[in-house]
């Protein structure tokens, strides 16, 4: 309740008028229900926004007029508002890309991995999607088919089965292509011709990367993994487990 003073307050000797100076008129803090304006002791501090928490601490703090922290506080907010454009633009530009490396084809969906995200294209017929090389559609890296539960698929030549997913629809996707990291040492070795003659040596790179994620270096492959021997089953698996994780989870059952 408002503070109300005492009609015998003046007559008590030891409430002098310095007393009433300082207490007369004030209504008690609701907070702390002190008769004098409380001090609090605080390292936070509450404002409209940064830009007007600036310019308040500007003009107190040695800014050498009301103008000057005014000017501070323009500046501040044309930066708060350049980082907010800065951040809306680019989640634009996120929302836009993950629009174009989504894929959909009759019977299921799936997202481009970011990974390969500008480096490969697509086509598809039906259910049939393949991701190949961008600008080399001689260069497929996966080839996507959905064959009914129970059918049997067989691989294009040359290609090798580098996962499956059931759809759960009574369909499941293989997913095929060359192994890579094996086809492209040993063409250059001049083992093999298969599935194509040549590979330049910054395409036989990217194709290593693209397919293994940069597990081995290209010489690592060539020289170690795959080394004299000619053995496929290591390359095989470092392509099969890459596709595990950033492709094949993403290929779910078209709504």
């Amino acid at each position: 309740m408002p503070f109300q003073l005492d009609p015998t307050f003046a007559q008590d000797p030891a409430k002098h008028f310095d007393t009433l100076q300082i207490h007369a008129g004030l209504e008690p803090d609701p907070t702390t229900g002190a008769a004098a304006l409380p001090i609090y002791a605080s390292a936070a501090f509450q404002f409209d926004s940064a830009p007007d928490a600036a310019a308040k601490f500007a003009e107190e703090g040695g800014a050498s007029s009301a103008a000057a922290a005014k000017i501070l506080q323009q500046a501040a907010i044309t930066r708060r508002d350049a980082a907010v454009n800065a951040v809306s633009a680019s989640e634009a530009q996120s929302a836009r890309d993950a629009d174009a490396r989504h894929k959909a084809t009759n019977l299921y969906q799936l997202d481009i991995p970011v990974e390969w995200y500008g480096k490969v294209a697509t086509w598809q017929n039906g259910s049939t999607l393949c991701i190949y090389l961008d600008g080399d559609t001689n260069t497929p890296l996966v080839t996507l088919v959905a064959v009914r539960d129970g059918e049997t698929f067989t691989p294009d030549d040359g290609d090798t089965v580098l996962g499956t997913v059931s759809l759960g629809n009574g369909y499941t996707v293989y997913a095929s292509g060359p192994v890579y990291p094996y086809v492209v040492p040993q063409t250059i070795n001049g083992r093999t011709q298969n599935p194509v003659s040549t590979y330049p040596m910054d395409t036989a790179i990217e194709l290593v990367e693209l397919t293994t994620g940069n597990r081995y270096t290209y010489s690592q492959i060539k020289n170690d993994l795959v080394g004299k021997d000619g053995n496929t089953d290591a390359a095989t698996k470092l392509e099969t487990d890459y596709l595990a994780q950033i492709l094949l989870p993403s290929i779910k059952a078209q709504d």
